[in-house]
């Protein structure tokens, strides 16, 4: 059975997160879509992959994935959140969307599209400078089976206003082996849920400075 895995942000930490995703699911049957509508900046060299500045991330991580002789395709996308034409995103039923953007006003977009849909998982991942959380729900048949929305208990993306042309890494002052471990975080988690592993809490936290990761059971 095929799947589409559409990774929103290629930046510190989706482009980590890209690398390790197309390689986790390289067979024919996967689609992995690639959105961002940035192009790579001399600010970046210091904690993401890219071998040309002004060129966009999407379509580099594309190139850089069928260089390597990938089994599975690659769609990159290379525009930015379009709250007027939610296509852009091409979200839609039995999608893995795995969200990788700074702000939470793309955020709040993207947890309201996955909300509506019967059969949707999303994986959301930020960080600050030392610390982060990843954030997940699943929904099946239009019911939550695991994790909680992303405005459950985090109010600040669901007050956040609708994007405009919001990039996906804007922040400075991140770390490498911050958004590395925010990516193998998110990366962990869809390799369970996609083997049916379904987690029983519904946040992690992390901290790279005090070298935690921590699970968050609400319910």
């Amino acid at each position: 059975m095929g799947v589409k895995i559409i990774i929103i942000g290629l930046g510190g930490i989706g482009g980590a997160l890209a690398n390790l995703v197309w390689k986790g699911f390289n067979h024919p049957e996967t689609l992995l879509v690639l959105i961002d509508g940035d192009s790579y900046e001399e600010r970046n060299a210091g904690r993401q992959y890219f071998t040309q500045i002004g060129y966009n991330k999407a379509r580099s991580w594309s190139d850089r994935i069928d260089a390597e002789g990938a089994k599975c395709e690659t769609t990159p996308i290379d525009t930015f959140f379009d709250p007027n034409n939610i296509n852009n995103l091409q979200i839609s039923n039995d999608d893995i969307v795995l969200l990788c953007v700074d702000n939470h006003r793309a955020r709040k977009f993207v947890n309201d599209i996955c909300k509506k849909l019967n059969r949707i998982t999303l994986i959301s991942g930020g960080n600050e400078y030392w610390d982060g959380n990843v954030q997940f729900f699943v929904n099946v048949g239009g019911e939550l089976v695991a994790g909680d929305y992303l405005d459950t208990y985090h109010p600040e993306i669901n007050e956040a206003e609708a994007p405009k042309e919001d990039g996906c890494d804007t922040g400075d002052g991140q770390l490498l082996m911050v958004n590395s471990l925010v990516a193998s975080v998110m990366f962990c988690l869809l390799s369970n849920i996609t083997r049916d592993l379904i987690p029983t809490y519904s946040e992690v936290y992390l901290d790279a400075k005090e070298m935690k990761v921590e699970p968050v059971t609400r319910r």
